[in-house]
């Protein structure tokens, strides 16, 4: 039973590492559109936007720190997390884009 035990505590220990590293889900941040939003939620959106670009970052790093076994099942998911932020982004640019034209033809 002891022996039973130990080996139970080292798969734990080892494979610690691999369970801490999640992917944040990108699929919940909003973006309005620019072009009909309120400054509040534009402004509640590029901090939801900043949180997941934060979020994703930190996963990146906890992959980097994986052995290369626990890497190899999520090398992939990172890439995808890390291209899903730059998309996340770009989109929220696009949409502070839209805001700011949509404000400025408003106050003419």
């Amino acid at each position: 039973m002891q022996r039973y035990l130990t080996a139970l505590a080292a798969a734990l220990l080892i494979s610690g590492p691999a369970l801490a590293c999640e992917a944040p889900d990108i699929a919940s941040i909003d973006i309005p559109s620019g072009a009909a939003a309120t400054e509040a939620e534009m402004v509640q959106a590029q901090q939801a936007v900043a949180d997941m670009v934060t979020a994703i970052e930190a996963y990146a790093v906890c992959v980097d720190g994986l052995s290369r076994i626990d890497q190899r099942d999520h090398i992939r998911d990172r890439d995808e997390a890390v291209d899903a932020a730059h998309r996340l982004a770009t989109r929220m640019n696009r949409e502070i884009r839209n805001f700011n034209r949509a404000v400025q033809l408003a106050s003419r």
